[in-house]
């Protein structure tokens, strides 16, 4: 396959290659709307080609074996694709209009690329309205949805004890939390799961203006991997395995935690790297799980989105299926 690829096509799929191994590891990774920038694609084909990948690495996964485009204008798609986010990074609240110019003249400074060899106003136009209305899907509630899990420590509590968090990448929401053991993730997330369907009941939540799907969602397995086998599966029998993606990498743990809430909400303080340095957590009391829940609820109800939401729309039915679907105990666990 390597071998019947033209020059450009071989240089593509190293890029992509390159972008994915950098994105799988939570050390190195990039935002998801940069790697798709990095890898010249568009955001909904960064996650079909990150899924394959992550099934099969194969040239085949990363999607360059296919003849390039022939035209000119076809040829700067992969090109305006990546100039895009950063010429909308430097005037995110510019016109359109003013986007494209700009976009245009990035072709130019960035690439060399003479005027008349340029595509259209209207391509350029295209593209700036998409990562427009990319972000603004992006950075909408029920969009992307993180489940993760880590050591973090509790106002006049001892010790450390194991997060489970239900996380919105668009509002920075806590949808739902709960203590647990590492040793028994699945329990934990049920739990964080239950209450997430609770909170998405009642205000601030009830709030929000929810997108009509989700289109991701990410699942961060504890130490007991063996017992999601087969979570695939069962999703997909409940039609909701397009969105999800399950971590297993060593360094997961508090991922998404990191990137949305940081190492901390109010007076609850993260810290992932606990979460398997070996020293037992502690096991948690109603008291505890009163605290973590009353420090969730100051920092949802401080959200900017909760304040600027003009009009409220009720979760998706995408996001209601999969929090119950989380929220079920296997049977075979049940006492």
């Amino acid at each position: 396959m390597w071998a019947l690829m033209s020059p450009a096509q071989q240089g593509s799929a190293v890029q992509r290659i390159r972008t994915l191994l950098l994105f799988d590891d939570p050390e190195t990774a990039p935002a998801v709307e940069r790697a798709a920038a990095d890898a010249g694609v568009s955001l909904n084909r960064w996650y079909e080609m990150h899924r394959d990948w992550r099934e099969r690495r194969s040239l085949a996964s990363v999607g360059t074996f296919a003849a390039l485009p022939g035209t000119r204008t076809q040829s700067h798609h992969a090109d305006l694709q990546s100039l895009v986010v950063g010429v909308v990074d430097s005037a995110p609240k510019g016109s359109v209009r003013q986007l494209a110019l700009a976009l245009g003249e990035a072709l130019g400074t960035e690439l060399g690329i003479e005027p008349e060899k340029r595509p259209s106003y209207n391509t350029l136009r295209k593209f700036a309205e998409d990562e427009v209305r990319r972000r603004d899907r992006e950075g909408a509630p029920g969009n992307e949805i993180m489940l993760d899990c880590c050591a973090c420590m509790l106002p006049h509590a001892e010790g450390t004890f194991v997060s489970f968090l239900v996380l919105d990448r668009g509002s920075h929401a806590v949808l739902g939390a709960a203590l647990g053991s590492m040793a028994d993730s699945r329990a934990g997330y049920a739990q964080a799961a239950q209450d997430a369907l609770g909170r998405l009941t009642r205000t601030p939540l009830t709030d929000l203006h929810w997108v009509e799907r989700v289109e991701r969602s990410q699942i961060v397995l504890g130490a007991d991997e063996a017992d999601w086998s087969g979570t695939r599966e069962a999703m997909a029998d409940r039609g909701l395995a397009r969105h999800l993606q399950i971590a297993t990498s060593r360094r997961r743990f508090g991922m998404y935690v990191r990137r949305l809430l940081g190492d901390r909400i109010g007076r609850v303080r993260f810290v992932p790297g606990r979460t398997t340095s070996g020293e037992a957590h502690a096991t948690p009391t109603a008291d505890d799980v009163a605290r973590l829940g009353a420090e969730i609820d100051l920092h949802n109800a401080d959200l900017p989105l909760v304040a600027a939401a003009a009009e409220a729309r009720p979760p998706s039915a995408d996001l209601i299926a999969l929090l119950e679907f989380v929220a079920e105990v296997p049977p075979e666990r049940r006492l």
